[in-house]
């Protein structure tokens, strides 16, 4: 079954930092009330002097925010995995995390073949069919070589124009049921190059190996990367179950922009979570919540790998009124190739699970838990997860130089123009440290 549906959004986690800010009126700020023969229309040379003066050490601590922020963020690791929700001060909480993946339990690295070419049958079953697979596709799946092959060290699945029974197209489609399948606790990596052409639905999946739950969707499904010819710069991840599924246009789902060429797509299945990777770059998550049952957490049961390329359908051919073109290049005029350079099912080995506390969490309690550096790939989901505590002390150095150019200008201006000139000083400052923070940051990656 297809992980249709639309395209999502990439998810985010809501976080607020709330201040309690009591400041005392002008008049207080400057220990009493001005005397109106104190009070200038202009300011003199040197209270622009003191101005500037007063304004430079919150620029500063912008800067200097800015810098430390930049800097690689320590991974908060729980040394007890019971005492995962508690943070630990100095980390900054929720992070994800993609770091070199553990013990390899089973891999295809396609170095070798069938006497035919097809690839490895004690790694590969083939499902074949013209039924439409529930999405009204137009292939019809062979297990011929001419559809599924290993050569130099790639395997490649071809959807191509031709007539072969009820069909107008060939593909294949492979999996590992019957071969290897397995649970939480592992991370697959893919490598692969998936075609664009137009009614192509190149696809790389896992299905449960046991319906324990039900038929589709109800023992839900894994996409890990696929992509359709008609927005071909647009690679999906999606978890599908049965509140969570294609007709009720709830999935859990995200697009990611890739280029043509080679790309690393990766899952790290928790117990609790679904992580998708693509180029090493966080681009969704589905956690289990408390009380969440096999309706919307069926990943559960053991799951197995399933590769295909399908043709039209409900998504390969969305963006056209008719089956793709076998005269078109840009459609099936030419055949349509998913390369894989290797499939890899390792055991989880990422640093740590993600604590789930709030990162504005300046005095978290203390665990039996430690910070280390990781030499993988560090994603920040949020600006509140990465800058938390720093950026309310940049808004409260923000706060406390207005105040103290209030107490400088009240010797020069008017009340009005001394609480006018700080709240726009005040403004800037906030609106430098949310460019610095933010910026592109969502989307950063460090080393």
């Amino acid at each position: 079954k297809g992980t249709g549906g639309g395209r999502g959004q990439r998810p985010s986690v809501a976080t607020t930092t709330t201040m309690d800010v009591r400041v005392a009126p002008f008049e207080q700020a400057r220990g009493g009330s001005i005397p109106p023969n104190a009070r200038r229309a202009s300011l003199s040379c040197c209270a622009r002097l003191r101005l500037v003066a007063c304004a430079l050490p919150t620029f500063a601590a912008c800067a200097i925010t800015c810098a430390a922020i930049a800097l690689p963020v320590p991974v908060c690791k729980a040394a007890d995995a019971s005492d995962t929700d508690a943070p630990v001060a100095g980390c900054i909480a929720d992070v994800r995390v993609l770091g070199e993946p553990g013990t390899l339990v089973w891999a295809d690295e396609f170095a070798s073949a069938e006497p035919d070419g097809r690839p490895n049958a004690s790694h590969w079953r083939y499902e074949t069919g013209d039924t439409g697979w529930g999405n009204d596709e137009l292939q019809f799946y062979t297990d011929r070589a001419e559809n599924a092959a290993v050569a130099d060290g790639e395997l490649t699945i071809t959807a191509r124009c031709e007539a072969y029974g009820p069909r107008d197209f060939t593909s294949a489609r492979l999996t590992t049921a019957g071969t290897f399948s397995w649970a939480s606790d592992h991370r697959l990596d893919v490598r692969a190059w998936l075609p664009t052409g137009v009614g192509a639905w190149p696809t790389i999946r896992m299905l449960p190996t046991e319906s324990a739950y039900g038929a589709w969707p109800l023992s839900g499904e894994i996409g890990v990367v696929e992509l359709v010819g008609c927005d071909p710069e647009l690679a999906l991840a999606a978890a599908v179950t049965e509140e969570l599924n294609a007709a009720a246009r709830t999935r859990v789902t995200n697009s990611s922009e890739l280029q043509p060429g080679w790309h690393n797509f990766s899952l790290v299945w928790r117990e609790d979570s679904l992580q998708w990777f693509f180029d090493e770059q966080w681009v969704l998550e589905h956690r289990k919540r408390d009380g969440d049952g096999p309706s919307r957490w069926p990943f559960d049961r053991r799951f197995h790998l399933v590769m295909s390329v399908a043709v039209d359908g409900a998504r390969g051919g969305y963006c056209i009124d008719e089956p793709p073109s076998c005269s078109d290049p840009a459609e099936l005029g030419r055949p349509q190739r998913l390369r894989v350079d290797y499939v890899r099912v390792s055991t989880r080995r990422d640093g740590c699970a993600p604590p789930r506390a709030a990162a504005e969490d300046t005095q978290p309690r203390q665990a039996p838990a430690v910070c280390e550096e990781w030499a993988g790939a560090l994603r920040v989901t949020t600006f509140a997860q990465r800058a938390g505590p720093r950026a309310a002390k940049v808004a409260a150095e923000a706060i406390a130089a207005f105040w103290r150019l209030v107490r400088v200008a009240d010797r020069s201006l008017s009340a009005r123009a001394a609480l006018g000139t700080g709240a726009a000083i005040g403004a800037l400052v906030a609106v430098i440290a949310c460019a610095c923070a933010c910026g592109a940051w969502p989307s950063r990656t460090v080393a």
